[in-house]
């Protein structure tokens, strides 16, 4: 029965998106949801989630988990169920890993990986989050609410009066057996593609490979159907898009005016001390900020290197990106809010 609701509430979920597109040309807009209908035909295809950046490891005759390569959050392996206490051979901690197939025989360790589940996304903004599929179980405690583009493994089969089960990594805490509405979470897989690569360009330093990185996400958001802030068409910016999906990101309601408490401070392209300065401002002008962003970010650190070859010391300097009307930046420990 739940299976046939679940296939019932998709195939409503293709009709209405069908509907709202119509007149436009779409290649296949439910291929992506084919394979969640073919996952619910073969049980036996089992898939473990990575809910964070993990590892998977190598059980060798001494005993103890070796590290073997690095995963990605969202990607998947071959779940068996099959778990374990081992110690972890570069630290000597004993630990709990789960059993999987990827191209061999691997272990994980659980605290990164939730199974038999599907990769998903959560689509909508402070997304709530439900300890059981009711109205009134609303979460109090904790976190409560998941931010978009957050990363959760879905449990397959479990939808019940419109929740659907999920797992989930956030704020430093693994949540299983949580729920939220149908409506705030996609499984699309361009959906789910696009974040993370997004999430990996956030993490390149070379400049050539995170462009190319997030043209790519982009593209698969406008295959997608549910990244509805990036749609075919919409002037792309990387830099929000990155900003949002990493959670360090802040539009404000309306704009507030600021003023340079420096001698000089640099207007940048992008939030970071490596991006291409646009202008300068003096001490006492003003400008108008519309976006900032959560978190701080040191100046020490990021001329650290330069410090070191002029054999100089610079404060260290604290504080958020503001980002202008005009859509450049400047670093919030060289300007003060004026009103």
């Amino acid at each position: 029965m739940k299976y046939k609701l679940l296939f019932f509430l998709v195939l409503v979920s293709f009709l209405v998106f069908a509907c709202s597109q119509s007149g436009q040309q779409q290649e296949d807009p439910i291929a992506d949801d084919q394979e969640f209908e073919v996952y619910i035909e073969e049980p036996n295809d089992l898939r473990g989630v990575f809910l964070i950046d993990g590892s998977i490891s190598e059980l060798r005759d001494d005993g103890r988990m070796h590290w073997r390569a690095n995963i990605n959050a969202g990607d998947t392996v071959g779940w068996t169920g099959e778990l374990r206490e081992a110690i972890r051979a570069y630290d000597g901690q004993t630990r709990n890993f789960y059993r999987v197939e990827l191209n061999g025989e691997f272990w994980v360790h659980d605290w990164f990986i939730y199974g038999p589940a599907i990769p998903a996304l959560i689509i909508n903004p402070e997304t709530v989050i439900y300890n059981r599929p009711e109205p009134a179980a609303v979460a109090r405690t904790g976190t409560v609410t998941l931010p978009r583009y957050t990363l959760v493994a879905m449990v397959p089969g479990e939808v019940q009066d419109d929740f659907v089960q999920i797992a989930v990594h956030q704020g430093g805490t693994r949540m299983l057996d949580r729920y939220v509405r149908l409506r705030d979470i996609s499984w699309n897989t361009n959906d789910v593609d696009s974040v993370k690569l997004t999430r990996i360009a956030a993490a390149t330093q070379n400049p050539a490979s995170r462009r190319e990185l997030l043209n790519n996400a982009m593209e698969l958001a406008q295959r997608g159907r549910n990244l509805l802030d990036v749609p075919a068409g919409l002037d792309y910016n990387p830099v929000f898009f990155e900003l949002e999906i990493t959670n360090n990101f802040e539009q404000l309601d309306g704009y507030l005016e600021y003023i340079i408490t420096v001698q000089t401070a640099e207007v940048r392209e992008e939030p970071f001390f490596t991006s291409p300065v646009r202008e300068r401002l003096s001490q006492g002008e003003l400008f108008w900020v519309q976006y900032r962003t959560k978190n701080e970010v040191t100046l020490e650190a990021a001329n650290e290197a330069a410090n070191e070859a002029a054999n100089e010391e610079t404060e260290a300097l604290r504080g958020i990106w503001l980002g202008t009307i005009e859509g450049f930046w400047v670093f919030g420990a060289h300007a003060a809010y004026y009103r």
